[in-house]
Formats: C-alpha cells, sequence, structure tokens
C-alpha cells in the first residue's frame, strides 16, 4: 500500500492555528499566520486550493480561528498588538463570512482579558476563554445576521475557582467546558 503526503504551502509565515470543518461535499481547513500584516486562509483538504483570504484587520499574528456548526462564519483572535505611550495593547476578535471574505463583527479586547481560545456555540453565539475569564458572546439580531452586534457577558465562576487562565474551550451540543491551567483544589 503506497502512502503519499500534500503540503498546504500558500502561507508567508509560521502557521500559529488551524480549524477543519467537514462539509457534505469538502473538508474545509482554516489555517491562521503569524506576521505583522498576518492572514488567514481557508482552503480544501481535498484538493489544497484556497477557497479565501482574509487579511488586514489583524496584526502580528492570528492566533485562533474557529468555525460556525454549519461552516459559514468564521471567528478570528489576533495576538496583541497596538501599544502606544498613551495606550494598552489589545486584541481584536472578528466574525466573517469567510466565502465572500465579509467582515461582520469586530472587537478589541484590552490585554487584561488575554484571549487564549475561541468557539462557537450556534451560529449566533460564541465564547472566548483566557486570562481569569470565560466570556459569551450573543449576536443582538441573528436572524438578519447583516452586521450584528455580538453582546459580551462574563461566565460565571464557582467562587472556589482561584484566579487562573483557561487554555481552551469546548461547545459539544452546546454544552460549554473550559480547560483550566492546574487542577482544581477541594479544600
Amino acid at each position: 500500500v503506497a502512502s503519499e503526503q500534500h503540503f498546504f504551502a500558500s502561507h508567508s509565515d509560521v502557521i500559529e492555528c488551524l480549524r477543519v470543518h467537514h462539509a457534505a461535499l469538502d473538508t474545509y481547513v482554516a489555517t491562521g499566520e503569524l506576521g505583522v500584516r498576518p492572514k488567514v486562509i481557508v482552503w480544501s483538504a481535498a484538493t489544497r486550493e484556497v477557497l479565501a483570504t482574509l487579511r488586514g484587520l489583524h496584526r502580528n499574528g492570528i492566533l485562533h480561528v474557529d468555525f460556525s456548526a454549519d461552516g459559514e462564519l468564521l471567528a478570528t483572535v489576533g495576538a496583541l498588538s497596538g501599544a502606544a505611550a498613551d495606550r494598552a495593547p489589545a486584541q481584536l476578535i472578528a466574525i466573517y463570512e469567510w466565502r465572500c471574505a465579509r467582515l461582520c463583527f469586530a472587537a478589541e479586547i484590552g490585554n487584561a482579558c488575554l484571549i487564549l481560545d475561541v468557539r462557537f456555540i450556534s451560529k449566533c453565539e460564541f465564547a472566548t476563554c483566557g486570562m481569569n475569564h470565560i466570556h459569551f458572546w450573543r449576536a443582538s439580531d441573528c436572524e438578519s445576521m447583516g452586521n450584528p452586534t455580538y453582546l459580551r457577558e462574563r461566565g460565571l465562576l464557582c467562587r472556589h475557582v482561584l484566579p487562573q487562565p483557561f487554555l481552551a474551550i469546548a461547545a459539544p451540543g452546546g454544552i460549554v467546558a473550559v480547560g483550566p491551567s492546574r487542577r482544581p483544589s477541594h479544600t
């Protein structure tokens, strides 16, 4: 049995993140790169053809990407950037209709809430986690999906949970689970 290995070589810098979406007729891959003017490329796993390139919003790199369950939307989280003498660095989070490279939503997040992961819960909701936080984002007008405003709500943590980074988030079946950086203590 002969095996073959193929490479996707359309990035110009180091790939920092990758997410896969299995559709009926193809498997889509979104990869985000580091760099001063980074890009996200969505491509076909079957043909390695570039389906969309998203660039221009983020600076210094794209750290996280996620597809909505139907594969129509793509969330991106950028690296910290924008620091100046009168301004702290911040991250940008964005939602795209990736097939037409249309930016639907973007928000700047201060470095006090460093985002370490993002996941769609539904087409109208996504969650982020990171340094001492879990945030839930809900579209204000989900039906139109024109340019929705996403409202952010802080997740409530048990009072016994010590401040810590939440490194990963998952939303199987709409139930959100996070992975803390250390094992909880039961005292």
